[in-house]
């Protein structure tokens, strides 16, 4: 190849790219229905929000976004928000997808005959929400552009933009307000709303036991009621709960008090605190005291521990035979962890006959209940009668048992 070929095809590559690069990539598009509705309405809202914002009552939530405020677009600035949306789309790529959470602070509301439709907007991570009459609808791709449009329409209804903390509270104020007084008319969701405000202290002064109280009431419970004991215990040992201070001495006094009335689920979370060491001293021997207690009392979650234990050998002699007859009983309530040791069992030929169409049968199901230790490689070729069995026995089993394994939140 000579020196003016070489020359060539360079220049050729070089062309090819800057005509691909100067093709525009797609941009992503609405749903026709909406982009229908938006050009016909006669009536579009838009909504300042706070991400994150619940709990809320109806009148501040908006898809799980508390409500700062929302405007009534004149047929004017509806053309402007519209336009503000389409130019952002315009800026958009169909072909990408945030990996981020939306954080919406901004959305339009229209109706279009009987339906109505939202559009939650987040410029900070180029995402759309879209939903129909509370369904939401398919959107691909990332928006661009800047909020500066939609901000601008807001402040000239003097409506607050997100992050801005002193509306935010006044705002939360507001809604505590409302909330007490439908509470205290006896609306339960209200209740639960109001109890929620008082334990994080959202608009009115920090208050675990009032809150405490509107919590209960909002279940129909009595204080004493085990249920209730439990719910509370843990909220109590939830590091991650956002209602109650993280105190794992008032979760362990409110199991102990539920266990005493046979409560199985205390009895499990007791031996929880003591198998991790959590507001007690870390004590197997203990924690497997209470999961038995549980167990035999039908809660499967501790059923599943004392089969697993067993099988393991872990804080228990090994007993597969032992192991099997728990982890049965747990995987009898549709616990999926169970369900997918069941498979081992069979799989490896712990206190049973290997079996391989056994353990392919307990691990699809394992698969069905949506368990991580589901599929983990338990194959079976299985021929055309045996897959026929295999159908009829996976099909009437789903039939007869829990959809949610037993011990669910």
């Amino acid at each position: 190849m000579n020196i003016r070929t070489l020359i060539s095809i360079q220049g050729l590559l070089f062309s090819t790219l800057l005509v691909a690069s100067s093709i525009a990539a797609p941009r992503p598009q609405l749903p026709k229905e909406v982009s229908k509705g938006l050009a016909s309405s006669s009536s579009i809202t838009l909504y300042s929000l706070q991400p994150w914002g619940g709990p809320n009552i109806p009148q501040w939530d908006f898809h799980g976004h508390h409500v700062l405020g929302r405007l009534d677009l004149s047929p004017d600035q509806a053309k402007t928000a519209i336009a503000a949306l389409n130019a952002a789309l315009s800026a958009g790529d169909a072909n990408v997808m945030s990996a981020c959470l939306i954080v919406p602070r901004h959305a339009l509301a229209f109706k279009m005959g009987n339906d109505a439709y939202d559009i939650l907007i987040c410029y900070k991570c180029g995402q759309l929400e879209i939903f129909k009459n509370d369904q939401q609808l398919p959107f691909h791709g990332m928006i661009g552009g800047k909020p500066d449009v939609l901000n601008r329409l807001l402040k000239s209804a003097a409506i607050p933009l997100a992050d801005n903390s002193v509306a935010l509270q006044q705002s939360y104020a507001e809604e505590a307000k409302v909330a007490l007084k439908l509470a205290e008319e006896g609306d339960t969701k209200a209740q639960g709303v109001i109890a929620a405000i008082f334990m994080r202290g959202r608009g009115v002064k920090k208050d675990e036991t009032t809150g405490i109280d509107w919590l209960r009431k909002s279940l129909g419970l009595a204080p004493d009621d085990p249920k209730f004991q439990v719910l509370l215990g843990k909220m109590y040992a939830d590091d991650t709960d956002q209602h109650l201070n993280h105190n794992y001495s008032k979760a362990l006094e409110l199991f102990q008090r539920a266990a005493a009335h046979g409560n199985a689920e205390a009895q499990y979370q007791i031996g929880f605190l003591c198998d991790f060491g959590d507001g007690v001293a870390k004590n197997p021997d203990e924690a497997m005291k209470w999961y038995r207690q549980a167990a035999e009392n039908g809660y499967a979650k501790a059923q599943f521990e004392i089969g697993v234990r067993y099988a393991q050998g872990r804080d228990a002699k090994q007993d597969y035979a032992e192991a099997l007859q728990w982890l049965r009983k747990a995987a009898d309530q549709s616990h999926p962890e169970a369900l997918a040791w069941m498979g081992t069992m069979y799989d490896k030929g712990w206190g049973v006959p290997k079996d391989p169409m056994e353990a392919y049968f307990w691990d699809q199901l394992a698969e069905r209940y949506h368990t991580m230790y589901g599929n983990r490689g338990i194959s079976f070729k299985a021929t055309p009668e045996q897959s026929t069995v295999l159908r009829k026995r996976l099909t009437d089993w789903i039939a007869t048992h829990p959809e949610l394994p037993a011990g669910s939140p």
